[in-house]
């Protein structure tokens, strides 16, 4: 198998985004980072020992976790009021002033009714091939008939 090769630039990049752990470095960059690793290991193992510092560093941190009022207060945000209807967090801002949305709505538009207008028409000229076929076929039969 060919393993493409980094140099110390990408395997930098590599351990200060994933960590000093290989396991969790990209699969398909893996096999050339450890090639890196052997061929040169003075600077692999430096920069292994920085990305360590801060692996160790992140190990003691929790992720955050939501409180249950908090929990409760972003359910009650979000169930509909006495009213009926739901209390959004956030105000949508109006869209329909921009010119831009104007013509996008005139162009699809547009493209809908052309669609329309192409659909009849073709659908119209293979009903009339149909009946043209259909007459000619009993003009045959009347002519075989006699």
């Amino acid at each position: 198998m060919l393993v493409k090769t980094i140099g110390s630039q990408r395997f930098k990049a590599i351990v200060s985004a994933y960590g000093a752990n290989p396991d969790r470095w990209p699969a398909y960059e893996r096999a050339a980072a450890l090639e890196f690793c052997r061929k040169s290991p003075q600077k692999a193992n430096q920069m292994m020992r920085e990305a360590q510092e801060v692996d160790s560093l992140l190990g003691f941190l929790k992720a955050p976790q939501a409180s249950e009022a908090l929990h409760w207060q972003t359910l009650g945000l979000l169930m509909p009021q006495a009213g009926g209807a739901a209390v959004l967090p956030f105000t949508p801002r109006s869209t329909l002033k921009s010119p831009f949305v104007w013509m996008t709505g005139a162009s699809l538009a547009a493209a809908c009714a052309a669609g329309i207008i192409l659909g009849m028409s073709l659908s119209l000229h293979s009903i009339v091939d149909q009946r043209v076929q259909d007459v000619l076929v009993q003009t045959s039969i009347v002519d075989l008939e006699n």
